[in-house]
């Protein structure tokens, strides 16, 4: 039986993960490390990721804090929603870094975000 070349390819692949690592990095660098200035909220897991994003995100703002949610169903920053139209639990690192500094522009002290533990392996 042959196998592909592509099923050789660890998602494991030191190589790989150091290209995440660094698109993240640089991802954070250029929009000057937002998550830094908030509190970083992450939930994982196999399955209810969004509606435990959401109750966060209510306790949070019911305590009086200004918080932003990224989930696979949508987004808030602040007091503004909109739908995430790529449907991906975690996006590419330049697009979180940039919802993430648009938090901290608009006065967010949290940040609810969902992720998947694939992208916690590549860092995003």
């Amino acid at each position: 039986m042959l196998k592909s070349a592509k099923s050789k390819i660890s998602h494991h692949n030191p190589l790989r993960l150091a290209y995440h690592k660094g698109k993240a990095m640089l991802a954070a660098f250029l929009y000057r490390f937002p998550a830094e200035k908030m509190t970083v909220i992450g939930v994982t897991g196999t399955n209810g990721k969004t509606t435990t994003c959401h109750m966060i995100t209510d306790v949070l703002r019911e305590a009086g804090h200004k918080v932003g949610m990224l989930t696979t169903a949508g987004f808030r920053i602040a007091d503004r929603t909109f739908p995430n139209l790529h449907k991906m639990t975690t996006m590419n690192p330049f697009l979180m870094q940039k919802m993430l500094k648009e938090m901290v522009d608009r006065g967010c002290t949290h940040a609810v975000v969902e992720v998947t533990s694939h992208a916690m392996d590549q860092s995003r």
